[in-house]
């Protein structure tokens, strides 16, 4: 969008917008050391605590295909303000939460409120900018908000030592008081809303057209192979290294800091090449990453070569993820500028209904030495990889991007 785009997006913006899109990671990195604890407190099982995390991600994907139209009619503004709001009175409730049903319901509500952030920030600087440029201004957001699930376990760990899992969530509310604030102080950015984005005939007609968008498609795919591996290690990570492997909440916090710079470090090396490289390729570059990584991580469950050993091989696999996000997100949302919200809003469903069924597909049937946990990861990452190639090499975009090199 030029150079006053740059103007828009700088400062402030960029802060808030960085803040944005770490409610969904926030909301589930920051408990994950008290799993075991609400686990044993609300008298449940694994699969019952997981329904905790499944649940929200199901309410977090069905709520974007609300949020993606009504912020392309209406502006990205008004739709941020109420997902903020309805976060921060749900993170209160989940705080008094008196059983695992009543926590479970009050995720949900949750996820309807955290998806705002990641969904109509992904819009926003869709609006601000062409696909090229947004990916580099998403992939420093990425380096910056790979602070958020880095320190959340650790903030999680030392509130459940101090105060009890419950102040986890009184924290997250606090937070979404903060950005309430911060979210009335950012300007409007949607130029192009379109009065008839909630009608369900036009949202039928973009929804068929995003489909018939092989491009789009591709991406769709390569970003939920991506994510669906990152929630099976978010699910399950807590069974397998505190349950496990005997890892205290303390030193789980450590590793997944760890983990996470893997995350800091792929988005870095977005943020340098990707205007060299081009978009395309560093989508295959870190699916390719996750395959390696995923597969080294099977490896080693498999041999027992300890929990220090899965998360080494998990920190490659978030290079990869830091490396092809930005760009899946910028160039799935990049050729529909008409409707950025309804394009944002069916990337993130698709990818979050896939991450709910594996998660709960590999919970029913989780070991406590993590093979399963490994193995669905390398095995969609490398299905996402192979799949995504073969639907760009038969388009006409795709064959393009073939003589160009």
């Amino acid at each position: 969008m030029g150079q006053d785009g740059t103007k828009k997006a700088s400062g402030f913006l960029v802060v808030v917008l960085a803040l944005l899109t770490g409610f969904g990671p926030l909301s589930t990195d920051m408990y994950l050391p008290a799993l075991p604890t609400i686990r044993a407190d609300l008298a449940t099982d694994l699969a019952g605590v997981q329904l905790t995390l499944s649940a929200y991600l199901v309410g977090f994907a069905v709520a974007q295909l609300l949020y993606g139209p009504l912020s392309d009619r209406f502006g990205r503004k008004p739709a941020v303000l109420i997902g903020v709001s309805i976060f921060a009175a749900a993170s209160i409730a989940c705080a008094m939460a008196p059983s695992i049903e009543v926590l479970v319901v009050c995720r949900v509500l949750q996820a309807v409120g955290a998806c705002a952030g990641p969904v109509l920030g992904r819009a926003i600087v869709r609006d601000l900018f062409e696909p090229q440029e947004a990916a580099k201004l998403l992939s420093i957001l990425a380096m910056a908000m790979g602070l958020a699930p880095a320190l959340g376990p650790i903030a999680g760990a030392a509130l459940l030592e101090v105060a009890g899992w419950r102040t986890i969530f009184l924290a997250l509310a606090v937070f979404g008081g903060a950005m309430l604030i911060a979210v009335t102080a950012i300007p409007e950015t949607n130029t192009r809303r379109d009065p008839r984005a909630t009608d369900v005939r036009r949202f039928s007609a973009n929804v068929a057209e995003l489909a018939r968008h092989s491009v789009f498609v591709g991406n769709v795919l390569a970003i939920s192979g991506c994510y669906a591996g990152l929630f099976c290690f978010i699910s399950l990570s807590s069974h397998t290294m505190i349950d496990g492997f005997g890892i205290d909440p303390d030193q789980f916090a450590l590793m997944f800091a760890t983990i996470v710079v893997g995350y800091s470090f792929g988005a870095f090396l977005s943020s340098r090449i990707t205007q060299r490289v081009g978009m395309d390729r560093m989508v295959t570059l870190g699916l390719a990453a996750n395959s390696i990584a995923g597969a080294a991580m099977w490896v080693f469950a498999l041999i027992d070569a300890g929990p220090w050993a899965q998360v080494f091989a998990m920190a490659g696999f978030m290079i990869g993820c830091g490396v092809l996000l930005p760009n899946v997100m910028a160039s799935a949302v990049g050729p529909f500028p008409h409707m950025a919200g309804t394009a944002s809003a069916v990337l993130g469903f698709t990818q979050c209904c896939l991450a709910a069924l594996v998660g709960l597909g590999v919970a029913s049937i989780a070991d406590t030495k993590g093979v399963v946990m490994a193995g669905a990861i390398a095995m969609l990452s490398v299905l996402a990889l192979t799949v995504r190639s073969a639907i760009l090499a038969g388009s006409p975009v795709g064959r393009l991007e073939q003589l160009r090199r």
